[in-house]
């Protein structure tokens, strides 16, 4: 079938066909040579390929077992069965023979019957209609829908029509394919249907649209008109009324939303009872330790379970987004407000971060949502305390700023929110958690974290436009890169000492305070990096090494440290995570080959003893490849000669 998974019967990995799928390389590009991408990832995989296919002529002129991926078959049950039967096999011997002669399980035998690999004698069509029905299926594939799909299309006689009706959640069901594939497929159909002028019908588009456009507020229906203007006005009209009326979307005057499901109804829908109770207990406002402890898992597990939810759905409280994304409210303030549960504030708490302004503002701003009885309930909430010799509302932000506002010296996050938990319990609050508390610290005015999230009061507000100037020059000068606080800390010690900052991440979260979105080239990234210009990690650092290479990873580090003050262990993370292939024996060179088959049985046979110094290895390697030898010292190689670990330095 001249399939790139034809590679995998030398050696190449599935993933790696994945990735060059991905990236567009077709069978056509690694049999002409034809590669103009300057990514090295892209290079490193199609030159992988190439070379298996400058050494095996044939590889793609045969049918392989791993092209059963392509049709969704796991790797895993390939690996089971390629050293058993060929494609061949599957495709001339009965389910019983596999069953019987070779071992297969009938489960595995059915799964690959039904995955549409074999459905090449498909029943020929009988009349025009379905002639052309057939005709432009087959056609399909010219707009990216696969064979495998195009073919289950055909053997289970699929009209064209039904096809482009279909939702995402049909097309899953009557393919039996997974959601990424059935969106890839949504995508081509979408692009032939605008090739061919085809509209969906407005039942269809309509729910669609407003689904994706009203998560988190109404639509208009002059938006609406906008957006469907081939349409006729009047049945975008009448679609409207019918939908409403079905209870599929919702309106208010001429403003419409996706009928989404309420938060008490999804939870309703979650069957197993484990994870139901998890999330009510954290709607009811218990922290992830407690829950954790009550079911003998980690807190971390818990917020896992308790994340997934709540960040795969969209309910209808999401409505309330926007509102909470800019005004700051307590729990009791939310409820008689927006006359709604306590689940529901703790839903948004947990999803969104709350804004700055004011309960009072937002009343001011929004009229509508005030009465003389919400008004009362209210005042009652509100009332005024006596904290720390300050009056203060009786709300978690009040609080939180008047303490830290007395903080007399610097306090690590668990020592505050002990503290303030103390307090909570006195003034009959709930206690909070961690998150919560780092949330409301972030976004207090004159609060700044230093190592070891550690916080102190800090009145940047008031610093002079002389200082605010010096800082601002000290990123203005650096040229485009990535960057740590660190460097910009001892260089300017003096002038940091001098206004109280102790620390690189000090200086970080001073920057990020006062120029975050203020100066357009830097950008601040977690403590204490940011970066300077529109730049990656990876492509930074792969850049860098460019233009060292090949190098010593000591004096890469150094370096590293001294041009952007990164911390020697922070850079060899990052070597370690995107490079850790390019480095051996504590050297970098990403100009590195790998050995092929042929080449590793002749360099095992050269190796008689069991372990070797590293110049007599080196010797070996020069009688194969002369001046070129250091080309192939890398951890690829070495791990396919299967080298002892004696040889191999790993950084970190």
């Amino acid at each position: 079938m001249n399939s790139l998974y034809d590679l995998c019967d030398y050696g190449y990995k599935i993933k790696d066909v994945l990735k060059l799928k991905e990236y567009g390389i077709t069978v056509r590009d690694i049999c002409s040579g034809k590669n103009n991408s300057n990514d090295y990832k892209i290079n490193k995989l199609y030159y992988s390929a190439q070379k298996i296919f400058i050494e095996h002529s044939n590889v793609f002129s045969r049918d392989s077992i791993y092209e059963l991926h392509e049709y969704g078959i796991s790797t895993a049950i390939i690996d089971s069965i390629r050293q058993k039967v060929t494609i061949q096999d599957l495709r001339n011997y009965s389910d019983k023979d596999l069953k019987e002669k070779y071992n297969i399980k009938y489960n595995t035998i059915l799964k690959i019957r039904k995955c549409g690999y074999f459905n090449d004698i498909l029943k020929t069509p009988e009349t025009d209609n379905e002639k052309d029905d057939y005709n432009e299926i087959v056609k399909l594939k010219d707009y990216g829908v696969t064979q495998a799909n195009i073919n289950k299309m055909l053997y289970n006689d699929i009209r064209l029509d039904e096809l482009l009706s279909w939702d995402i959640d049909v097309i899953i069901e009557k393919l039996n394919i997974s959601k990424p594939t059935a969106c890839k497929l949504e995508n081509a159909l979408n692009r032939y249907r605008t090739k061919k002028g085809i509209r969906k019908p407005l039942k269809k588009v309509l729910p669609e649209y407003l689904q994706k456009e009203s998560k988190y507020s109404y639509v208009d229906i002059e938006k609406i008109y906008d957006e469907f203007q081939d349409y006729d006005k009047k049945e975008l009209k009448e679609t409207l009324e019918e939908l409403t009326s079905t209870e599929i979307i919702k309106n208010k005057n001429t403003l419409y939303r996706y009928n989404f499901l309420q938060l008490e109804t999804i939870i309703g829908l979650i069957k197993e009872e484990k994870i139901k109770d998890m999330l009510e207990l954290k709607l009811q406002g218990k922290n992830f330790q407690e829950i954790g402890d009550k079911y003998g898992i980690t807190r971390e597990r818990v917020r896992q379970i308790v994340g997934k939810f709540i960040s795969n759905n969209i309910i209808q409280e999401d409505i309330y987004r926007n509102i909470i994304e800019e005004y700051n409210f307590s729990k009791n303030e939310f409820m008689i407000i927006f006359e709604t549960s306590g689940e529901v504030y703790e839903y948004l708490k947990y999803k969104y971060e709350f804004g700055e302004k004011t309960i009072e503002e937002f009343l001011e701003n929004n009229p509508e949502y005030f009465n003389e009885e919400k008004n009362e309930k209210l005042l009652e909430t509100n009332k005024e305390i006596l904290y720390n010799n300050c009056k203060v509302k009786l709300n978690y932000t009040e609080i939180i700023k008047a303490y830290v506002k007395e903080m007399k010296q610097q306090k690590n996050l668990k020592e505050i929110l002990k503290e303030l938990n103390m307090d909570f319990e006195k003034l009959e609050l709930q206690p909070i958690d961690e998150r919560y508390l780092e949330a409301r610290l972030a976004k207090i005015d004159n609060v700044i974290c230093g190592a070891g999230r550690k916080y102190k009061y800090f009145d940047y507000m008031n610093i002079s436009e002389e200082k605010r100037d010096w800082l601002k020059n000290m990123l203005n000068k650096l040229t485009e890169g990535y960057y740590s606080t660190l460097k910009l800390f001892k260089e300017n010690e003096s002038f940091f000492k001098s206004i109280n900052i102790e620390d690189e991440y000090e200086v970080h979260n001073l920057l990020r305070k006062l120029f975050d979105g203020k100066i357009s080239n830097a950008t601040f990234s977690t403590m204490p990096s940011f970066f300077i210009g529109d730049i990656d990690v990876e492509p930074f650092f792969f850049g860098l090494i460019k233009q060292y290479d090949p190098i010593d990873v000591t004096e890469f580090l150094n370096i590293v440290e001294k041009k952007y003050g990164h911390k020697k262990k922070h850079v060899r993370n990052i070597l370690k995570k995107y490079f850790d292939n390019y480095i051996i024996l504590e050297k970098i060179n990403i100009k590195t080959l790998e050995f092929n088959e042929k080449e590793i049985v002749l360099i095992k046979q050269k190796m008689k003893k069991e372990l070797y110094n590293i110049e007599s290895f080196y010797n070996i390697l020069k009688q194969f490849y002369k001046d070129k030898y250091l080309e192939y010292i890398n951890t690829t190689n070495l791990n396919k000669l299967r080298i002892s670990l004696c040889w191999k330095l790993y950084i970190g």
